[in-house]
């Protein structure tokens, strides 16, 4: 039986064999007659691995698995080289049916830049898959509180309540990427948490063209000073003190006269001296 390495390995030569074929096979074609389909043909392989995307049992943000994340980054490079060639071998009258594919991908090639352009960040996910894996849960829930939609969020997910990209959206996206990047700091570390917050954007469709560092610091600039609590008693505290010290001398009503009343044997002082004092002879 093959060891779990071994199977890995073959994958990736696998996965360097087909990319480097539909390379050789797109270079050394002229422009096809049929060149919308040529132009979708590019594509075969990322839509195939963006299926493996949707359907992985950890999101992006929680542990998916690292292989799965590679196989998909390479399918993409591929499929935007193979685009690249296509439009080489064609001459500029014939890109509008190229550029026609290529736009129904646009909205995914920006969302994925940062994520696929180093296979460096593949190596520092699959170090940390395991502690994301385990704050996974915790992250999640992030997406819910901030963005505040029922659907369920997986990769390139379109937030319906946020259709237009607009700064509210962006300001939910931003505390979302704060939650998480949060949350994985503590679980697993600092290291982890700077990858977390490349994660979380390709997981919504549209959030990677907000401008995070200007919204950050409108809310840092309209954010109010919190000078700590109040170092005294309220009067809502001192009143409810007052209250239940009346209280408490309305169910003991006998403890006041008690308190402030002659004591018993003083009483019975005055009463034996007043018979001693009727006793006497005149």
């Amino acid at each position: 039986m093959l060891s779990l390495n071994w199977i890995i390995l073959a994958s990736r030569v696998w996965i360097t064999l087909a990319a480097f074929l539909s390379l050789a096979v797109s270079s050394a074609m002229s422009c096809p007659h049929e060149i919308s389909t040529s132009a979708n043909y590019c594509f075969t392989d990322y839509t195939l691995q963006f299926q493996n995307m949707l359907s992985s049992a950890n999101k992006l943000c929680c542990g998916m698995d690292a292989e799965t994340l590679r196989a998909f980054c390479q399918a993409y490079r591929t499929a935007v080289t193979c685009i690249t060639q296509l439009r080489t071998a064609c001459p500029k009258e014939r890109h509008d049916k190229i550029d026609t594919v290529w736009g129904n991908f646009e909205v995914a090639r920006v969302g994925l830049r940062e994520l696929c352009s180093d296979d460096s960040l593949i190596e520092n996910y699959a170090m940390h898959q395991s502690c994301l894996t385990k704050a996974g849960p915790t992250s999640e829930m992030c997406f819910h509180t901030h963005l505040r939609t029922a659907t369920e969020i997986k990769f390139l997910t379109e937030v319906t309540t946020h259709k237009n990209r607009n700064e509210q959206f962006c300001v939910e996206m931003l505390k979302t990427i704060e939650c998480v990047r949060r949350n994985v700091n503590h679980t697993c570390g600092h290291q982890p948490a700077v990858l977390s917050v490349i994660l979380v954007k390709p997981m919504v469709r549209m959030s990677t063209e907000c401008n995070y560092s200007v919204i950050e610091n409108q809310l840092k600039t309209t954010k109010r000073p919190h000078h700590g609590q109040d170092a005294y008693i309220s009067d809502k505290h001192s009143g409810s003190s007052r209250r239940k010290a009346h209280k408490g001398t309305e169910e003991n009503p006998g403890n006041s006269s008690i308190r402030h009343s002659p004591s018993v044997s003083f009483i019975v002082s005055l009463f034996l001296v007043a018979l001693i004092y009727r006793g006497r002879p005149s």
